[in-house]
């Protein structure tokens, strides 16, 4: 009996495999096409654009910051000025980003120091300061963040057509570019280039917080800053409000900027279950589709192959019909990662030298597939998240409560008297076990204001007007 149920659920994964394995096919194919011909497209003009407003959050030096925030300022965008925001003064990039703004006068740029975050994540206290005064004659919000390096173009690409009736935002991706050549790094970039694959034609997407814009308008209208309060995503909440408003995201490959980066088993793993986590919280749906597709697609894939041997060991002739079926599951995930090549060679012309990357892309699918699985199902369990040094437990409803933050000494401060303890922590079921690693003291927060004030008269200078 326990055999034949076995047997049945593997057959059914493996036709849900097939159907999942033929759709995504056809899908990565028509995306393809989709960026094909966006790549043929003329450059938008410029003769006609509202005053943009470029915000990107920073914190510490991340590999290759100089060369990321430098494209930013050399974008071929006759209207627009970049609004830096660090969390305090004492950050490592402040230094970086004053020598930018010196070598850079011509365009127009701030420096926005927003403090410590109590009841939300840090990044969206850190655009909730930015967008809290705005100059006037700022027309669109740009969003993008400090580890992408976007084209020269991007930004005439990003706020084409914003402000179009049932239009809420435009939005890119990133493409990762792997920095070494371990298995992680190798796998992390896998995963999220797959994903890249996945976005095309049309109007319901969500928004990329590294890459994104929406007119001053809606973004007053929607109430996006409003609806940041409290919450750890910028990006999901976002589209969360665009989409209550019944208005359209749209997606542009000219936007894709690409990021390296380098990972370990440990960063891979807080960084995919940071991301996992963040969506089954504030995008439910989305995050139930997903795991019910990759859990029955595995089922079907490794239950068809294990079945198979199993059935052909016990003298069933069934079983080499089910391998079969499994090698053609492997040469259909095969073709769609050579599609996923394409795309990836015409949004960055040195994809193609990253030789190994692409192998492990193109021949270990299922490898690919089994570890973000494991990591689906991880998400399932917790709600606490690491995030650049703070660590977040996410309550229902996406409400955010501060648990701790560790310090350059890598030590976790403990003190459950003098840290303010953030709203609703008495009444969690977890009170206990997150007061344990409390807040930050008041010596260190006292001392960081000290030095956070002695240069926020210095930081409103740092403005160059052509």
């Amino acid at each position: 009996m326990l055999l034949n149920s076995f047997m049945i659920l593997a057959v059914a994964c493996l036709i849900c495999s097939w159907i999942y394995s033929i759709a995504f096919l056809t899908l990565v194919a028509e995306n393809y096409r989709f960026w094909r011909v966006h790549q043929k497209k003329a450059v938008p003009s410029t003769h006609t654009y509202a005053r943009a407003n470029v915000i990107i959050p920073c914190k510490g030096m991340e590999h290759q910051l100089r060369e990321n925030l430098t494209a930013f300022l050399h974008q071929d965008h006759p209207n627009y000025e970049v609004t830096f925001v660090v969390e305090r003064a004492t950050d490592p990039a402040v230094q970086l980003i004053r020598n930018l703004q010196k070598e850079n006068r011509c365009i127009k740029t701030r420096l926005v120091i927003a403090g410590r975050t109590e009841d939300c994540g840090q990044k969206v206290h850190n655009l909730r300061r930015a967008t809290e005064d705005l100059p006037i004659d700022v027309d669109v919000l740009v969003f993008a963040d400090s580890d992408a390096n976007p084209k020269s173009t991007w930004l005439r690409w990003i706020v084409n057509r914003i402000g179009r009736e049932k239009l809420g935002a435009r939005t890119g991706y990133r493409w990762m570019i792997p920095k070494d050549k371990k298995v992680p790094t190798l796998l992390g970039c896998t995963i999220n280039n797959a994903l890249a694959s996945f976005l095309g034609r049309g109007k319901h997407y969500l928004v990329w917080g590294g890459s994104w814009a929406i007119h001053r308008r809606i973004f007053d209208a929607v109430g996006v800053r409003e609806a940041w309060s409290g919450v750890l995503s910028d990006d999901l909440v976002a589209s969360r409000a665009l989409q209550t408003a019944n208005l359209e995201i749209e997606f542009e490959p000219q936007c894709v900027c690409t990021t390296v980066v380098q990972f370990d088993w440990a960063t891979l793993t807080e960084f995919m279950r940071r991301q996992l986590l963040i969506c089954r919280r504030y995008s439910p749906m989305y995050w139930t589709a997903s795991l019910a597709i990759v859990v029955t697609s595995q089922i079907g894939f490794w239950g068809g192959l294990i079945g198979g041997v199993l059935a052909i060991s016990a003298g069933f002739s069934i079983g080499y019909w089910a391998l079969l079926s499994t090698a053609g599951l492997y040469l259909v995930g095969v073709a769609r990662a050579g599609i996923r090549q394409n795309i990836g060679r015409s949004n960055d012309h040195t994809w193609r030298s990253y030789r190994r990357a692409r192998k492990f892309d193109m021949f270990c699918g299922p490898f690919t597939g089994l570890v973000t699985a494991v990591m689906m199902l991880m998400s399932t369990f917790g709600n606490t998240i690491s995030w650049r040094g703070v660590k977040y437990f996410v309550g229902r409803g996406g409400r955010v409560l501060l648990v701790g933050r560790k310090l350059e000494t890598k030590q976790w401060l403990v003190n459950t008297k003098e840290g303010p303890v953030p709203p609703g922590f008495k009444g969690h079921p977890h009170y206990k076990t997150i007061t344990a690693n409390a807040t930050v003291t008041r010596e260190s927060a006292k001392a960081d204001s000290i030095r956070e004030g002695s240069t926020q008269s210095q930081s409103a200078s740092d403005s160059r007007v052509a």
